[in-house]
């Protein structure tokens, strides 16, 4: 028998610290609370047996990822999101349309300094016809391979200026999951096929 534990932080906005900046309040749904948490699970039951996927909308919101974004833009330093994700040690990160919203300069920065898999199956590059994004990633955890799809938010085109997404295209969901799906389970045969959506899923209607 085997027992993992998959968590998913989704719209997390920049909300990496326990600050509200004001005085001594804290906030009690950052980015830090679930980093504690998660070190007393790991402290429990293994961190082999832990799985952690963010599910986008990381960079924009807070003061802290503002500035990471477009104050501290001379810095040879890896990117604030970067390195809290690598501290934290994440799995897979997924990109939002909010993380769009930051430009070209910011998520590509992150997409090529780090090692953790920045998703996003759905996003194509118009000259190579291919995912701009990774589309997926394999990791195992205590024995159990685990694959993780991302996908991201279609409607990007509409809500965002080219300048924004300048060399990309963003398919439907649907266009892209199930042939994901199969080619993931034809060629590494994982026990598990996660599929990481940062899109709403409407009103339920068919």
């Amino acid at each position: 028998n085997y027992s993992i534990e998959i968590y998913a932080v989704n719209d997390l906005h920049g909300k990496f610290f326990d600050s509200l900046y004001v005085g001594n309040q804290a906030n009690s749904s950052s980015l830090a609370n679930v980093s504690q948490y998660l070190k007393v699970r790991r402290s429990e039951i293994g961190d082999a047996k832990i799985a952690m996927i963010d599910l986008g909308d990381a960079l924009q919101g807070d003061n802290s990822v503002f500035y990471a974004n477009y104050i501290d833009t001379a810095t040879t330093q890896k990117h604030l999101f970067t390195r809290v994700m690598e501290y934290i040690g994440y799995d897979a990160m997924v990109v939002g349309n909010h993380d769009i919203e930051a430009g070209h300069r910011v998520y590509d920065k992150i997409m090529s300094e780090t090692t953790i898999p920045y998703l996003a199956a759905n996003t194509i590059d118009v000259k190579s016809g291919k995912s701009y994004f990774k589309p997926y990633t394999i990791f195992s955890k205590d024995g159990v391979d685990i694959a993780v799809i991302g996908m991201t938010n279609p409607n990007i085109k509409k809500w965002l200026g080219e300048e924004l997404w300048s060399g990309m295209d963003f398919l439907p969901i649907e266009y892209v999951a199930d042939s994901l799906v199969r080619e993931v389970r034809e060629k590494f045969s994982p026990d598990i096929v996660v599929l990481a959506i940062h899109a709403g899923l409407g009103d339920g209607s068919p």
